[in-house]
């Protein structure tokens, strides 16, 4: 479900409805999540995902700035470790890059 939650969010527009407007942004989401047959989660519960999520993508983009790495991560010259301590992280990091 979380792939489906992302790209609902990399869709234009989508991160700044659910910004501007949690509560219609969230069933609209909803929705989204239920055309694939994914409907474990309420609306609220998506704009709780939601939130979340961006709060361990800041987590993380945080940590790379105050170590020093965030430049040398984006441009893709980090070590494997770096990258795979992001992924436990936030494994959607890199794709929430572009929405965030």
């Amino acid at each position: 479900s979380m792939d489906v939650l992302v790209q609902w969010l990399e869709t234009p527009g989508n991160y700044d409805r659910w910004r501007d407007s949690p509560s219609a942004a969230c069933q609209d989401a909803f929705s989204f999540l239920k055309e694939p047959g994914i409907d474990h989660r309420s609306a609220g519960a998506i704009g709780t995902k939601i939130y979340r999520t961006k709060e361990k993508w800041g987590d993380v983009t945080t940590l790379l700035k105050d170590s020093g790495l965030f430049d040398a991560y984006k441009k893709g010259e980090v070590d494997a470790g770096i990258r795979a301590s992001v992924n436990k992280k936030c494994p959607v990091y890199d794709r929430l890059s572009t929405v965030f």
